[in-house]
């Protein structure tokens, strides 16, 4: 009768459980078979609702409710040193079967020597042991539970659950556990089991990787009674764009040894936005003694709404610092109303030698104490910051130099000075607060405008007000505010303030801009005179000048008829028989056609306008002169109907001036003198020496003459008209090929 009532109440039992749970598959740490608890479910509404994150917390697989038949494993000792082995009281099971191994308050030292050959166990308790050490666990893959609290761990190595993606319950909390690896629960895969204890460890040093879970799902986490006192980024861990860590999940730090929050600056949070935006759990600090230093400041001074709902049970009245000795046992109430100006962390990285560093987050500034120092210079280096505030009274510091950190300085204080450099001053910042104490300074750079002279104090100051220092007196009364020095004038025995501008006795000044305006202006107006007349007076002499430097061109076929016009005095036989038996041979050799008016005038024509006409139709012109030619003046011969040397040259000269193709040789037959030269362009023509001396026994007057034409237009057709050229006496020069 009585087993038949243990028998009913078992199975009451399991029908009771299997009703308070319903089958359920998660999106991650999925077991083989998972099961929820109803009181995740509401099924007020249709269909029922499901709390993802509820069920992830309450999980239970089917071997915990009922579902599915686990076998447990027996411990067997080898030794007497803990040495066992995993039997199996049902060997003949099939090879679908999971188990369990359960072995309490036992000698064990280590696990089971053969317990990678029961590849399912799901279900490992081993508290109350004496194990040393966790082996490679990747040899049972499923496993979901492991208990290891009460043993004799010392470290925990981020390869030991690596594979073991199933695991959803991990207890190694009152274990001697001195050194944890970074990312000691992160699997490949990037998940994390959903319940972590760690609780009464001695794990000192704790990195942020342990408990900053990328993406990562759980539900709790505990460190309480732990001596962790540091939090580590040993992996120079930040956190990723966009990306939460935890998921509403509990971390536990209370009655840990902790004394500072983590500087969560340097994994890349920097601010109580920062900390709603990608830590999405809670802290529990209780009884925690903090230091009160600059990393708790700056949560303090602005973020700390925002943070309180990140740290449970966390209130500034009831929060208690511990350190430094100046906040210890006041609140961080009193602190934040009265005391915040004393949380500051020590620098002592690059703090020149006898002066005092320290952060100072409630003024968003970097001190560097060096008053009474025994220093005669500033430090070259100081520790990093982005805002400095020195002290360097009660020194004797003669001089201010200018050095790389002074475009960071907000406040200077300074003794001793002698004299101030202008670059100096340039290069500190507008805003920059300058006390400047016993200097013996007797002249003020003007660079000092550039600031303001309310936050300048040198104390007094003697000078004498005279009209270079006017600035001074412009520069205090820019401002609305009483100065902090007292300008004494020393010459005039009166403070500055009290003077006005008429006492320093300033000549009007020229107006720099206007005087620098009217001298630009006069010398415009003489170069445009002298340009002016030298157009006027030297306009030929500039044409020629300016035509030699262009190459020579030649234009489209269709305008010239001719490359080549020679004028000539023919009644002169010695002008004429030198054209006709050498010049003329040889630029028709060289394929020019040459248009020679006695040769080449028809019977019955015009002859002056047949001239013209051949002179218009001519790409350059050859000119013979002889000082007879080069006195004649065109205004005596402009009315005559005559034909000459001169008349055709002014021609020559007007089509000169507009056509820039045009070109002009002047052949000198005799040495024409300057003094004799009464024709304008002929002269303007012998002063700039641009013309052939025939009479040169130098040059080869021939090729002097080809080197100053056009390239001819006939091409090679001329070249066979003629195949040697002739000189004077009509000998054979030279042969053309």
């Amino acid at each position: 009768m009585a087993q038949e009532v243990y028998f009913i109440i078992l199975l009451t039992v399991i029908y009771l459980v299997q009703c308070q749970y319903f089958q359920w598959n998660t999106s991650s740490n999925s077991t083989r078979n998972s099961f929820c608890s109803e009181d995740c479910r509401d099924c007020s509404v249709t269909p029922c609702v499901t709390e993802e994150l509820c069920c992830v917390c309450k999980l239970k697989s089917g071997w915990e409710v009922g579902q599915e038949n686990i076998t447990p494993l027996h411990i067997e000792y080898r030794n007497v040193l803990g040495d066992s082995t995993l039997v199996n009281p049902f060997p003949s099971q099939d090879k679908s079967s999971i188990f369990e191994v359960i072995h309490t308050n036992g000698r064990l030292r280590k696990f089971p020597s053969n317990y990678c050959s029961h590849e399912r166990i799901l279900h490992v308790d081993f508290q109350f042991n004496k194990i040393e050490k966790v082996p490679d666990l990747s040899c049972t893959p499923y496993l979901e539970i492991l208990i290891l609290n009460n043993n004799a761990l010392s470290e925990i190595r981020n390869t030991t659950f690596n594979k073991n993606t199933y695991l959803r319950k991990l207890d190694l909390s009152f274990n001697p556990i001195r050194l944890m690896d970074a990312n000691t629960f992160k699997r490949y895969d990037g998940s994390i089991p959903y319940s972590m204890n760690l609780a009464s460890t001695r794990i000192k040093d704790l990195d942020v990787t342990n408990f900053l879970f990328e993406g990562g799902t759980f539900c709790e986490l505990d460190f309480s009674s732990s001596t962790i006192q540091n939090f580590v980024n040993g992996n120079n861990f930040t956190v990723s764009p966009g990306v939460k860590y935890g998921t509403n999940a509990l971390v536990n730090f209370e009655n840990t040894r902790i004394t500072q929050l983590p500087n969560m600056t340097s994994f890349g949070i920097k601010s109580g936005y920062e900390f709603y935006k990608h830590l999405d759990f809670k802290v529990l600090t209780t009884n925690l003694s903090f230091t009160c230093d600059c990393i708790y400041a700056r949560y303090l001074t602005e973020d700390f709404p925002v943070i309180k709902t990140f740290f449970i049970q966390m209130e500034l009245d009831t929060l208690i610092c511990s350190e430094p000795e100046s906040l210890r046992n006041f609140t961080l109430a009193e602190i934040k109303e009265n005391l915040l100006d004393d949380m500051t962390c020590d620098v002592g990285y690059k703090c020149p030698h006898k002066c005092h560093c320290f952060e100072q987050p409630s003024r968003n500034h970097t001190v560097i104490n060096c008053t009474n120092a025994d220093i005669t210079k500033l430090p070259d280096i100081l520790p990093w910051a982005s805002n400095y505030s020195l002290f360097f009274g009660d020194n004797d510091i003669p001089s201010l130099e200018e050095k790389s950190y002074f475009g960071k300085v907000s406040y200077m204080q300074i003794s001793g000075l002698k004299e101030i450099d202008s670059n100096t001053v340039k290069a500190f910042p507008e805003g920059i607060a300058l006390d400047v104490k016993n200097h013996h300074i007797q002249k003020l750079p003007k660079e000092l405008m550039s600031k303001n002279s309310s936050r300048i104090n040198f104390g007094q100051v003697q000078i004498d007000c005279v009209c270079s220092d006017k600035w001074l007196y412009l520069w205090i009364q820019s401002t609305n505010n009483q100065p902090s020095t007292e300008y004494i004038c020393s010459n005039l025995n009166k403070n500055l303030s009290n003077l006005t501008i008429d006492d320093f006795q300033c000549e009007e000044p020229v107006n720099e801009v206007l005087f620098t305006m009217m001298i630009t202006l006069s010398v415009l107006a003489v170069l445009l005179i002298l340009s002016t007349l030298s157009y006027s007076c030297w306009y030929p002499e500039m044409l020629i000048l300016a035509r030699k430097c262009f190459t020579k061109t030649r234009p489209h076929e269709k305008k010239c008829d001719f490359d080549v016009y020679i004028s000539l005095d023919e009644k002169d036989h010695i002008q004429r028989n030198w054209v006709i038996k050498c010049l003329l041979p040889f630029l028709e050799s060289e394929g020019y056609i040459v248009y020679l008016p006695m040769r080449d005038s028809l019977p019955g024509e015009i002859e002056i306008s047949s001239r013209m006409n051949a002179i218009k139709s001519s790409i350059a012109s050859i000119v013979i002169l002889t000082e007879k030619e080069s006195m004649e003046n065109f205004r005596d011969i402009d009315d005559t109907i005559e034909i000459s040397v001169i008349k055709e040259f002014e021609l020559m000269w007007r089509l000169f001036v507009k056509q820039q193709y045009r070109n002009i040789i002047v052949l000198n037959f005799e040495n024409i003198r300057k003094q004799f030269t009464g024709h304008r362009i002929v002269k303007a023509f012998v002063r700039t020496r641009h013309f052939v001396k025939v009479s040169s026994r130098k040059r080869n007057v021939l090729k002097e003459v080809r080197s100053r034409l056009h390239e001819p237009r006939a091409g090679d057709s001329m070249l066979n008209t003629m195949k040697n050229v002739s000189d004077f006496n009509r000998n054979i020069r030279f042969h053309k090929p």
